[in-house]
């Protein structure tokens, strides 16, 4: 069955358009002016996704460089409080301030160890966990297809690629399984963490549960993105396969998680699992 979602435009920029189709939609193009400002504009919708990825990674690179930069800074001051340098260059280390701040350890070493080993300490409260009678409830509230509107995907490198997106789109796992296994045969595909992330889905969805955990546990640390969304898919694939304690395990790991994109989906799954009735 044709994809509903596919259009004559999205073929043409994704080079997915046989060449006889290809002439004739230029043909089109050069005939109708409304047409053709359609394809203009999804061209600059693409540029400026492309911007803005550009954009963002010069954000985070600025942001690194910043934390290095108070690290050096609060390491300098550590050097300065403890070693005092002489007008003729020489250096000398200041023993009494290093024998009044190894005394301030040792005695908030002392204090902490007293409030830990107190009897009278209030009792650290139980974390939450998803009910091994509610994990069927859970998943089938929190599992959802992997949003494509947020990812530039490979459409433009890899016709392959691109076809099982769109087949993902059109919640085609069938097909879009048979292509995602061709794609990730190359090692090296550039976007392989994504194509790992929408196999993995489309055997969750499907009842593979350990197969679509392997694909999860294959995205590398290093791609952001999909590694944390292949986290939050696990947990996910756990609450399908009954094994509360890993889900539970996993998904209180997200919430803790300030950076995590699922945070507050894994907080709400643990509080919606554990509501009374």
């Amino acid at each position: 069955m044709e994809n509903p979602l596919l259009s004559p435009i999205e073929q043409y920029l994704d080079g997915a358009m046989p060449p006889e189709q290809r002439r004739e939609f230029e043909a089109r193009l050069a005939a109708e002016p409304e047409l053709a400002a359609e394809l203009r504009l999804h061209q600059a919708a693409r540029a400026a996704v492309q911007v803005q990825a550009l954009l963002d990674r010069r954000e985070s690179l600025y942001r690194r460089g910043q934390q290095k930069l108070r690290w050096r800074s609060w390491w300098w001051n550590i050097q300065d409080a403890f070693v005092r340098t002489n007008p003729d260059g020489s250096s000398k280390i200041r023993w009494g301030f290093v024998a009044g701040t190894a005394l301030a350890v040792i005695m908030l070493g002392y204090l902490a160890l007293k409030i830990f080993v107190s009897p009278d300490a209030p009792a650290a409260p139980k974390p939450l966990a998803v009910p091994k009678e509610k994990v069927k409830i859970a998943y089938n509230t929190y599992f959802k297809y992997y949003d494509l509107s947020n990812t530039l995907g490979g459409a433009d490198t890899d016709t392959l690629y691109n076809l099982a997106r769109q087949q993902y789109a059109a919640r085609n796992c069938l097909e879009a399984l048979r292509n995602l296994d061709r794609v990730l045969a190359d090692e090296k595909f550039e976007y392989r963490p994504m194509a790992l992330l929408l196999r993995g889905t489309c055997l969750l969805d499907s009842g593979d549960v350990a197969a679509a955990i392997a694909a999860f546990q294959e995205i590398p640390p290093a791609a952001a993105g999909p590694y944390q969304e292949g986290r939050w898919y696990t947990a996910l694939a756990y609450l399908k396969a009954g094994d509360a304690e890993k889900a539970s395990e996993l998904l209180r790991e997200i919430a803790a998680n300030a950076g995590h994109r699922r945070q507050k989906d894994a907080t709400a799954l643990l509080e919606f699992a554990n509501k009374n009735g």
